[in-house]
């Protein structure tokens, strides 16, 4: 990095520039630089971010390949902006099923694929609202409910009206 060097003006020794006026932009310029100097050393790694955090300047580190940089209720946080993956389906009583977003999706979608060959495509808007299940290749739409966090969405017989947690069925879902 380079040196600054400061100068003090005098009045005369620029025309038609108020002295005064220039010695307090580099005083100006000073506070900048030391304030941006005592961020910096928060930075340990290239890609890192400073934040403000509860007790002053803080670091984010860089984030991971594939993540996006989101707010959390105080403090930003790397996460993922979709989230997928499939299980088999146990009958498990509210099963969770851990979404990997680290914030609340505000859609999930599920791929059910049947033994006989049907799929499902279920749709789920928001973590309070109706499901819509729609059988492909036929006109059956069943709803349901289901619940999620900003952690899991959880599936099984007592908590929603349709299952995605029944025995024998693989089920491939995607989160946003």
């Amino acid at each position: 990095m380079s040196e600054y060097t400061k100068t003090t003006w005098n009045s005369g020794a620029a025309p038609g520039i108020d002295a005064d006026k220039l010695n307090n932009l580099e005083t100006q310029y000073d506070c900048a630089k030391d304030d941006l100097d005592d961020h910096v050393g928060i930075l340990t790694t290239r890609g890192d971010l400073p934040f403000r955090g509860s007790a002053g300047w803080a670091r984010l580190a860089k984030g991971t390949a594939g993540k996006i940089l989101t707010q959390g209720a105080e403090d930003p946080f790397w996460g993922a902006f979709i989230g997928s993956g499939s299980y088999e389906g146990d009958k498990t009583e509210d099963r969770a099923i851990a979404h990997g977003l680290g914030r609340t999706p505000k859609i999930i979608i599920f791929w059910v694929h049947h033994s006989n060959g049907d799929y499902n495509v279920i749709m789920l808007q928001d973590s309070t609202s109706t499901c819509m299940s729609m059988r492909l290749g036929t006109t059956t739409v069943d709803t349901g409910f289901i619940i999620w966090d900003s952690t899991n969405f959880y599936v099984g017989p007592s908590s929603v009206t349709i299952s995605l947690n029944s025995t024998g069925y693989t089920y491939t879902w995607f989160a946003l």
